[in-house]
């Protein structure tokens, strides 16, 4: 059985300007896993996180450390 990742843009309203949000999802397998992670619209990595909660808040504090 192959294994193969999902990605999808993911905005509840909450995103701030400029940024970006993606949820991963690897399947193909018993236990998937699943991500979030946060960028700029220009492609700068902010990080990788375990919920939405935890990539909104990366990207608030990006916007207030400029």
């Amino acid at each position: 059985m192959s294994t193969r990742e999902e990605t999808s843009r993911v905005d509840r309203g909450d995103v701030p300007k400029g940024y970006v949000i993606s949820y991963h999802e690897i399947r193909g397998y018993d236990s998937p896993d699943r991500w979030y992670s946060a960028a700029t619209v220009r492609h700068r990595k902010i990080g990788e996180f375990g919920t939405y909660g935890e990539a909104v808040e990366a990207c608030k504090k990006d916007v207030k450390s400029k």
